[in-house]
């Protein structure tokens, strides 16, 4: 078992780019009625005339984006397991080439705009959404490494900026993290080893990128790697009570009882009630 660090992800990435923009401004405006209407033929020739009339707004690269992705998708029924019956459930199936031509479209708009923020979390998601993981890994670890000369600059949508930039920007990346380890499946926790290694990198003040590489290590069945870097991610948050119970988790599976007895008492300590329960968990254990 290891504990996870949790945060929201979005439930549709085409939500990421429909908010912030105004219905009063012509283009944008015509742009989502038709969006919304599912008029798609009309929506392409209404993006061409926004594209000669403002052929550097990133909003229209945007609403290309979502030309291409929606258009492309439908919805199916998937069969799922949920306590041990398959029942249906709806899911998104997106069109891959339209994927990767939507794609194309933020990247033409990044190009005008490299410090807007969502549109790279909107690639990102995407990506992942549609198991893309080594390409979703590769931009988001180019992004963390480019990320400390847009830290005071990032926008979001209609070019709305950020304020404390750096605090945003690494607090928002934990999403995708937690993303692969709830997939915890080669392919995203792969990601997760590139984008951690790089975060460790860019960020080495960080326990964030120490608490996901351990927790790589530990998918990896590699239990000294993944305590080395819970210890490290420790130094910085010495108070992090899920850091804290890893450790000792991975104490008891390298037969180290006195390690598992300090780790679990200062839990006991500082930790809520979940917390110090498992702790006494792991102190039965050695019983």
């Amino acid at each position: 078992m290891i504990f996870k660090k949790r945060a929201g992800i979005f439930v549709l990435i085409l939500q990421l780019f429909l908010t912030g923009l105004s219905s009063e401004e012509n283009y944008k405006g015509t742009y989502l009625e038709l969006l919304r209407s599912g008029n798609y033929e009309e929506l392409a020739a209404w993006l061409r005339q926004w594209e000669e009339a403002e052929p550097e707004n990133p909003e229209m690269f945007i609403g290309y984006f979502n030309y291409f992705v929606r258009s492309g998708a439908e919805v199916v029924q998937s069969v799922v397991v949920e306590n041990g019956r398959r029942i249906l459930r709806p899911r998104t199936q997106y069109n891959p080439e339209n994927v990767n031509v939507g794609i194309t479209y933020l990247d033409r708009g990044l190009q005008y705009t490299p410090h807007r923020l969502d549109i790279y979390w909107g690639k990102i998601e995407l990506l992942m959404e549609t198991g893309n993981y080594a390409k979703a890994g590769e931009t988001l670890s180019n992004l963390i490494e480019i990320s400390r000369s847009y830290n005071d600059q990032w926008l979001l949508g209609d070019n709305r900026p950020v304020s404390n930039g750096e605090s945003y920007f690494l607090n928002y990346i934990i999403r995708y993290y937690s993303k692969c380890m709830d997939a915890y499946t080669e392919a995203p926790m792969e990601m997760l080893r590139g984008c951690s290694e790089k975060h460790i990198e860019v960020y080495p003040q960080d326990a964030y990128g120490y608490f996901y590489l351990a927790s790589y290590y530990h998918f990896a069945d590699q239990k000294e790697q993944s305590l080395h870097y819970f210890l490290l991610s420790e130094k910085i948050n010495p108070s992090d009570c899920l850091t804290l119970l890893n450790i000792a988790r991975l104490y008891l599976d390298l037969n180290n009882p006195e390690g598992v007895r300090a780790y679990a008492q200062r839990v006991l300590s500082i930790g809520n009630n979940e917390e110090k329960r498992y702790a006494r968990y792991l102190l039965g254990q050695l019983e």
